[in-house]
C-alpha cells in the first residue's frame, strides 16, 4: 500500500507547476479567517503557515480555494502547468438548477453541506493525489503534515461556515448510484426504467405526467450503503433498468427500516448491495412511496 501511495505521489511530482507558482505568488499573506461572501472558516494558528488560501481567479462557483503550499512550492520548481498541486479543498456555490444536473452525473470529489434559498454548498476535494516533493527523503514527516491539514478541512471547515452563517441551513445529499439514477428521471425526464410488482406486473413510469412519487424519492431522502445488511425475505416492488443491467428492489417487509437491494450484472455474473433510505420525513417510507406508485400507474396503463 505504501509503495503504491509513494508511487502516485512522485507521479504527481512529475506533473507541473507554472500555474502553481502564480497560485502562490498570488496570496503570500497567511490569514487567521477567510471571508468571503457567505463563507467564513478560521484557520488555526498551526496549520496558517501550511496552506495557501485563494479567493480570485478561481473556476466558476468557486468562493474559495485552499491548497498545501509545500507542495505549491515544490510543483513551481519543477513542471509547469500544474494547477492542482497541494489542493486540499474548495468551497462552490452553484444555483439549485445547476446542482440538480450535477446529481445526473457521479458528482465524484462534491458533497453538499449547506443551502440557503436558491444556492447550494458543495464541499470540493480531489480524488486523485495532489501531494508534491523535489525530494521524498522525508515523506513521513511530510505526509503527516498532509494529514494533518486534511484532518482539520474535512471534520472542521462546513460547520464552522454553517456556524459563522446563521442563513445557511445544513443539508446533505447521498451519492450513490440509485441517487444518481432518479437524478436523472427527476431533472431530465429519463424514463429508461419499468415498475413491477406481484399487484400489477410491469408498469411504464412514462405514462403518468405527474412524478410526485419521484420527487419523493429524490427530495429529503439519504442513501446510506448497508455492507453487511442481508436482504429480507418476502414480497418487493422492482424498479428495473434493464439498460443498465440494474434492479433496485424495494422490500415491503419491515417497511420502517427502509431497506432497497441493488443487483446488478457484470460480466454476466450477479452481485448485489444493501441501502437504507433515511427520509427528513419519518413517517415516510420508501416501499410507501413505490406502492402508491403503482397504484397511480396502474390507473392510466
Amino acid at each position: 500500500m505504501r509503495k503504491k501511495m509513494i508511487t502516485g505521489i512522485m507521479l504527481c511530482a512529475a506533473l507541473s507547476a507554472s500555474a502553481a507558482a502564480c497560485m502562490f505568488a498570488e496570496s503570500t499573506e497567511k490569514p487567521d479567517r477567510v471571508e468571503v461572501q457567505e463563507i467564513a472558516f478560521d484557520i488555526p494558528e498551526d496549520i496558517r503557515d501550511l496552506v495557501t488560501v485563494r479567493t480570485e481567479d478561481l473556476k466558476s462557483g468557486e468562493l474559495v480555494s485552499v491548497s498545501e503550499t509545500a507542495s505549491i512550492e515544490a510543483a513551481a520548481k519543477q513542471t509547469p502547468d500544474y494547477e492542482r498541486a497541494g489542493w486540499i479543498f474548495s468551497i462552490r456555490r452553484v444555483s439549485e438548477t445547476e446542482f440538480e444536473q450535477l446529481r445526473c452525473g457521479a458528482m465524484d470529489g462534491m458533497e453538499m453541506f449547506a443551502e440557503s434559498d436558491d444556492n447550494c454548498y458543495l464541499f470540493c476535494h480531489p480524488t486523485d493525489v495532489t501531494f508534491v516533493r523535489e525530494q521524498y527523503d522525508n515523506v513521513e514527516e511530510d505526509m503527516a503534515q498532509w494529514s494533518k491539514i486534511h484532518e482539520w478541512a474535512n471534520t472542521t471547515v462546513r460547520d464552522e461556515i454553517l456556524r459563522n452563517n446563521p442563513e445557511l441551513d445544513a443539508e446533505t445529499v447521498s451519492n450513490t448510484q440509485l441517487d444518481m439514477l432518479l437524478a436523472r428521471a427527476a431533472f431530465q425526464g429519463e424514463r429508461n426504467f419499468m415498475i413491477k410488482s406481484l399487484e400489477y406486473g410491469t408498469l411504464d413510469p412514462s405514462k403518468l405526467a405527474d412524478d410526485d412519487c419521484l420527487e419523493d424519492l429524490t427530495d429529503d431522502v439519504i442513501y446510506k450503503v448497508l455492507y453487511e445488511e442481508e436482504a429480507p425475505d418476502g414480497e418487493y416492488i422492482v424498479m428495473d433498468f434493464e439498460r443498465e443491467g440494474l434492479r433496485y428492489d424495494f422490500f415491503l417487509a419491515e417497511p420502517e427500516r427502509n431497506l432497497i437491494r441493488e443487483v446488478y450484472t457484470l460480466n454476466g455474473k450477479e452481485y448485489t448491495l444493501m441501502y437504507q433510505a433515511v427520509f427528513e420525513d419519518q413517517d415516510e417510507t420508501a416501499v410507501g412511496i413505490m406502492q402508491r406508485w403503482c397504484d397511480q400507474l396502474a390507473k392510466v396503463q
